[in-house]
């Protein structure tokens, strides 16, 4: 049964007041539930804004991201967007730099190469450091001091510490302040002020332009509207700030400080009475009257149409909603929004409060458009239409796939020749990346394996890693149509009899037969330094008894890497505190997918298929009886290791599995069929392994149980053979996961096409490969072997084209979604 979601009012929250508000408004007392139906909207220009895009926001700026590849992961999309291209570089961080500290002494020299490889030197680099440095307490300062002397031009840090963003300075708080740290004291000039608060510009019909130049003041600057570095400069010559959000404060504070620059907040408020007397505040402070009453009779008028629209209507208000969304809520009340059409009067304190974080709200609201940051009330009546998205009721679109810039240009894919960079005149530096973005990490890869199996996936994270995965690395997660329904492989009784036709036939058309949910650990700084694994417990004991579930997991990220966490012992605590199978796995955040993929294999079958299973759930209980205690093999049941969306680039692998392989007697391990399916392992003839991060899990299976297996993958898409009919005869390199490239190689050789070459940036298992055959570990190696190896074609995704900038050679596109985050079903 679905849970119900948590909620109060808002008069019994003021009534218990700020020493007593319940535990699921905060976040540090339990795990936090990334959910897709969250309502989470931002306006189109401020979409996903995080420190990074914000520190770019310094016109001719580039940024290098030093962190492990797991933090840079969903950078992919940014780097493919025209205002960033060339604009984002990589340092990548490995298990002893996070221990050691190491990679600091190697930034002076990145920030060099990242200078040199612009074709324009850029006006400042920002230096985006993560958690690890945080609890490594580097001193950024002093690194960027270094990094400036041997650039000769501005480094500043931006803080991406997400183990802080409920402290004094969150992220979003310290990058604001550093947007402004270039601008040197100015004489100051009474007809210019600036805008201190958005990252983009704010609506141009605003009222709050019209307002300030009736007041003389013609110089409205604001830090997203500078086109040039020398612009941003004339910040310096503000008579005043305009604070428009409490972000921006601590910028004002340090602004008044420097440059003597006074500043002036207004509140983000909704209620016209208010919005009216904060000008007649402003006009005070300013010695000049404001009239208002022209824009304050459109907006009332504007009301009056919303109301007549809208009025019957239940309407939720997202915490993620460009607005404040308490401010929000109590104007619409004193507007009118009270009750539907028979319902008793609704007093103003009555309006519900949902912890978004905790799941969906209730799916028959009504959902408002996105405004503008500080635009007044009447935006409001732009909102005519009930903000859905087509095909997938609350759900965003797959960004990946929006077919818009802004301003209307078309998304770019980057092809062969796209970048105009300077050649390289030395070997890059081990770890820097300057035109692609990280590869998916193993946290993704481990999640990826378990998200079909019905668990609870604990990421012990501060948030990021969360955000990473379910936002960048697992489209099933785009494709859950009620993020609050939990399924349960208890709930599916299996016979001890049956042979699994029935089970397969009843299971196996569902590709996410029983998702599993995705939380954060919402590890803080003090959690992290003190190691309080205590606490990480006792929250996963609350969830496993509010949610459910056959079984936890506890993913690792480089937080817990940094503090050495014992996960082995921390698997063994939470078992015996909650009473059901726990995995550990020790990810780092800087592998890659497939090693985290391997990891959760083998866990998996070691876990569940020795003799522990004494607090598995009942159905798997059974099937294990079945398929351990009586192993019978079945005819024609076939095992898949190795399916998932990262591998195989669908979110749909077990279905499309099935009609290939033309069977549904199909396990397909961790892509459908619940802990079931794994029960049942034993019983399979033969084993399928469709990329190498399954062929331990095999090999362990044949060990095991004598179980044997074969390796291919008959996923390749159904026109690749038409693509690569020119090919007869050339010399070919195929980049992907190596099983589905030995298939691509297969067919051309089909084709009369016998001079391949399969390389990859991931796992090359030697038994596998032919002569010739290559492992990539640095960008430079793929653009070298393109530049010097006399390759005609290529076969692989498009996104690698990005560092092969001097090939004329032929490039057929083959999706790989670890790597450009492209899906065919998204």
């Amino acid at each position: 049964m679905a849970k119900q979601a948590f909620s109060i009012t808002a008069n019994e929250l003021a009534a218990l007041g700020r020493e007593n508000i319940p535990d699921e408004l905060l976040s540090a007392r339990h795990l936090i539930y990334s959910s897709p139906a969250t309502l989470a909207f931002n306006s189109p220009g401020a979409e996903g804004f995080g420190v990074k895009r914000a520190g770019l926001t310094v016109p001719g700026s580039v940024m290098l991201v030093i962190s492990p590849g797991c933090c840079g992961r969903n950078t992919t999309l940014l780097t493919e967007r025209r205002e960033y291209d060339g604009r984002f570089f990589f340092l990548l961080m490995d298990e002893t730099d996070i221990v050691t500290g190491r990679h600091l002494k190697k930034i002076p020299k990145a920030v060099q190469e990242v200078v040199a490889a612009c074709e324009t030197p850029p006006s400042v680099v920002m230096l985006c450091i993560t958690c690890v440095d945080a609890l490594l307490g580097t001193d950024m300062d002093r690194v960027c001091r270094k990094a400036q002397e041997a650039a000769g031009l501005p480094v500043l840090p931006c803080y991406m510490y997400a183990l802080t963003r409920e402290g004094r300075t969150p992220p979003m708080v310290a990058v604001r302040k550093t947007l402004y740290a270039l601008l040197e004291k100015r004489k100051k000039r009474g007809t210019s002020m600036n805008l201190l608060g958005s990252f983009t510009p704010y609506q141009d019909d605003c009222e709050l332009y019209e307002i300030l130049r009736g007041l003389g003041l013609k110089n409205i600057r604001e830090i997203s509207r500078c086109e040039t570095f020398d612009e941003y400069l004339q910040m310096s010559e503000a008579n005043f700030n305009l604070v428009l959000n409490p972000e921006s404060r601590l910028a004002a504070q340090d602004m008044e400080k420097r440059l003597s620059i006074p500043w002036i907040e207004l509140a983000r408020v909704y209620q016209m009475d208010k919005i009216h007397r904060q000008y007649e505040l402003l006009g005070t402070t300013l010695g000049i009257p404001i009239d208002d009453f022209p824009y304050l009779a459109e907006a009332n008028a504007a009301i009056e149409r919303l109301h007549a629209r809208h009025g019957g209507k239940r309407i939720c208000v997202g915490e993620w909603l460009n607005a404040d969304a308490f401010e929000l809520s109590l104007a619409l009340l004193r507007y009118g929004f009270r009750r539907r059409k028979g319902q008793r009067r609704r007093k103003r304190g009555e309006f519900r409060v949902y912890p978004a974080h905790r799941g969906a709200l209730p799916r028959n609201a009504h959902l408002l458009q996105p405004f503008a940051d500080h635009a007044p009330l009447w935006y409001l009546s732009k909102c005519h239409r009930p903000h859905t998205w087509q095909g997938r009721g609350l759900l965003p679109p797959r960004r990946a796939k929006c077919p818009l810039e802004r301003g209307g240009a078309a998304l770019r894919i980057s092809g062969v020749g796209a970048f105009v960079r300077r050649n390289r005149k030395e070997a890059a530096m081990k770890g820097l990346i300057k035109y692609l973005a990280p590869f998916a990490p193993d946290q993704s890869g481990a999640t990826g394996v378990l998200y079909g199996l019905g668990g609870l996936l604990v990421v012990c994270d501060a948030g990021g890693c969360t955000g990473n995965i379910c936002g960048f690395d697992e489209p099933r997660w785009f494709l859950r149509q009620n993020s609050l329904a939990v399924s349960d492989s208890s709930t599916e009784e299996i016979s001890a009899t049956a042979r699994g036709s029935a089970y397969i036939e009843n299971t196996g058309n569902s590709t996410d037969a029983s998702p599993g949910i995705i939380l954060s650990a919402g590890l803080r700084d003090m959690d992290a330094i003190l190691g309080r694994d205590e606490q990480l417990i006792a929250k996963l004991q609350l969830a496993v008894k509010q949610l459910g579930s056959p079984f936890a997991a506890l993913i690792g990220t480089p937080v817990p890497a940094v503090i050495g966490t014992d996960y082995a012992a921390l698997r063994r605590m939470a078992e015996k505190r909650c009473g059901l199978p726990v995995l550990g796995l020790p990810c780092t955040g800087t592998g890659l997918y497939d090693e985290g993929e391997e990891i959760a294999y083998l866990s998996l079958f070691k876990r569940f298929l020795e003799s522990r299973t004494e607090k598995a759930s009942p159905s798997f209980a059974s099937a294990h009886k079945a398929s351990v205690a009586q192993p019978e093999i079945v005819p024609g049941r076939l095992g898949i290791l190795g399916a998932t969306p990262l591998n195989l680039s669908t979110a749909t692998p077990s279905e499309r599995l099935r009609k290939a392989l033309g069977t549904n007697d199909l396990l397909c391990y961790g892509a459908s069929g619940g802990l079931a399916a794994i029960a049942l392992a034993p019983t399979v003839e033969k084993n399928l392994v469709v990329a190498p991060s399954g062929l331990a899990a095999a090999k362990y299976l044949q060990k095991r149980f004598g179980t044997p297996y074969e390796v291919a993958c008959p996923l390749l898409p159904e026109d690749f053979a038409e693509k690569a009919a020119s090919l007869a005869g050339k010399r070919v390199l195929i980049l992907h996961q190596q099983v589905l490239a030995n298939e691509a190689r297969k067919v051309l050789a089909t084709l009369g096409c016998t001079d391949v070459t399969v390389a990859t940036f991931f796992r090359l298992e030697k038994e596998l490969s032919n002569a010739g055959d290559l492992h990539l570990t640095e960008e430079g190696d793929l653009a070298d072997l393109l530049a010097n190896g006399g390759f005609e074609a290529v076969i692989g995704d498009r996104y690698l084209s990005r560092c092969c900038r001097t090939f004329a050679g032929e490039w057929i596109h083959l999706p790989h979604f670890a790597v450009s985050g492209e899906c065919a079903d998204i």
